[in-house]
């Protein structure tokens, strides 16, 4: 080789190097995390495998140097012109220009350029035989990632660009029927792999992924009503419910760190054990923790020496469990997952869904402050049905004619007074009643539709949010234990259903 050239082989590597660590734009919408996201490389070694292994398994007869050589180049405009995705608005012949000219200006050095454009070409019309399969390999590995990322736990709806909530596409395809985002993937390129063997793998991937998310737990709050909940949730231990997500907001979610830990007794102990203990509620808590709940107390001398949580059965716990908060500045409901953090980091998660507004200082998580994910999501059952769960068991703490009260004049000065600096979060408990009872009038609606399944108590609840009747407590925790284990033949049909 001259030197001219060997310069020029060297200039071309440097820049197609880049693409080892150029990040696929499209994850970023989806809600990968970028450390976690793969590389523009990586994937073209992905489709370069996919490829390989099903020409192995096929008699199709393809020219395989010709399809690894598109597949290997025609990621090439990125370089210059980055990841464009079907979100960022870019018409197919806008990026076409833009990508011929970046491809230009990345191989023009090289001496057989023409030929790698030819194939690039090639694979852009995808009028070959070859052309059509690096095509569909291309597409093909892009929705097996997301089924990978899916099953790793990295891919979280909630999390999604609103950009990509608000497509037409997606929209499409939700009102259709498809829940999870691995089968919004392979549902949406379903017409490009008929008739082709893409189209028997996407079907069996769909399948399986199908049989992956079964059941979810959703459990609503109401501080010491969550009594109700802790007897439901010890008969689910006493049964083995196969459970394999739970979420939970305020007093839910500290009954659900408990269910997932695998320690039955413990939340109904707590409580009748401490509740009239000023440290945990009243006075002393007030002093210490700044809230009438003594969350310091309960997770450092409760939690660590008098009743210990068991911390290892919790992180080692093969359910998900999630803690609904909401974020003061923007007056939004977030979720925390266990999968994410350490025990002892969860449970601050656990203390900001369980803050109180008035009773309970805010709770920092990185830069922002956080209360009680009531204020914003006060069941999260939208949030199990967007993650796609078949079975939704939900936990109420009241009964089944209970609605909220209007608040008073005087409530929501309060309110404004406390909360002056947070107009977003004002907004959200000014509308808290309003939004509660028409969350219980809709899943009134989905449980009689079957696509949700209630517990909750047969009779108005007396007990109130700082309870310190210790029979009256008990009573709440039986008629719980009582209730689910009379029920639990029909969840099990409801669960079996599909």
């Amino acid at each position: 080789m001259k030197e001219i050239d060997i310069q020029a082989v060297l200039e071309t590597y440097e820049e197609l190097n880049l693409l080892k660590t150029l990040k696929r734009q499209g994850w970023k919408d989806w809600s990968i995390e970028k450390e976690k996201s793969e590389s523009v490389a990586d994937h073209i070694y992905g489709c370069q495998m996919l490829a390989w292994c099903i020409l192995e398994q096929t008699d199709l007869h393809l020219d395989v140097n010709k399809i690894m050589a598109m597949i290997s180049l025609h990621e090439t405009e990125e370089i210059k012109i980055g990841d464009i995705t079907p979100f960022d608005g870019m018409t197919q012949e806008e990026k076409k220009k833009l990508g011929k000219e970046a491809v230009h200006q990345t191989l023009s050095k090289l001496p057989k350029f023409s030929q790698m454009q030819a194939l690039i070409d090639e694979f852009e019309e995808r009028k070959t035989p070859e052309a059509k399969f690096a095509h569909l390999c291309d597409k093909l590995e892009c929705d097996l990632q997301a089924y990978l990322y899916q099953k790793a736990g990295l891919l979280k709806w909630y999390r999604v660009d609103e950009k990509v909530k608000e497509d037409k596409r997606i929209q499409k395809l939700q009102a259709q029927g498809t829940k999870t985002i691995a089968q919004m993937f392979l549902d949406n390129d379903a017409p490009l792999y008929q008739n082709t063997v893409f189209q028997e793998i996407a079907d069996f991937v769909r399948n399986q992924e199908l049989k992956e998310m079964k059941t979810a737990l959703v459990l609503e709050g109401g501080a010491l009503r969550g009594m109700y909940t802790s007897g439901v949730l010890d008969a689910f231990l006493e049964e083995n419910l196969p459970v394999d997500c739970v979420v939970g907001v305020s007093a839910g979610a500290l009954n659900a760190m408990n269910y997932v830990s695998g320690q039955k007794g413990r939340s109904a102990q707590i409580n009748l054990t401490y509740c009239d203990n000023p440290k945990y509620i009243g006075r002393e808590a007030l002093a210490r923790s700044k809230g009438i709940i003594g969350f310091d107390y309960l997770f450092e001398e409760i939690s660590k020496k008098e009743n210990p949580f068991d911390e290892e059965a919790f992180a080692q716990s093969k359910i998900r469990c999630v803690s609904c908060v909401t974020n003061c500045t923007t007056g939004k409901a977030e979720y925390y997952e266990k999968s994410e953090m350490k025990p002892e980091k969860y449970n601050r998660v656990a203390q900001a869904s369980s803050s109180m507004p008035l009773a309970s200082r805010r709770v920092k998580l990185g830069k922002d402050y956080y209360l009680d994910g009531a204020v914003a999501d006060s069941v999260p059952v939208d949030w199990a049905i967007q993650e796609g769960y078949d079975n939704i068991i939900v936990v109420l703490t009241r009964d089944k004619k209970f609605r909220k009260k209007l608040l008073t004049n005087k409530e929501k000065q309060v309110y404004r007074l406390a909360y002056k600096s947070q107009p977003k979060l004002i907004e959200k408990l000014l509308t808290m009643p309003e939004r509660y009872n028409a969350l219980r009038e809709r899943m009134d609606t989905l449980e009689k539709e079957g696509k949700i399944y209630i517990l909750r108590p047969q009779k108005e609840v007396t007990v109130g949010r700082l309870e310190k009747d210790k029979k009256k407590l008990q009573d709440l925790y039986d008629e719980g234990y009582t209730q689910a284990k009379k029920e639990l033949k029909a969840m099990k049909k409801y669960m079996e259903r599909k």
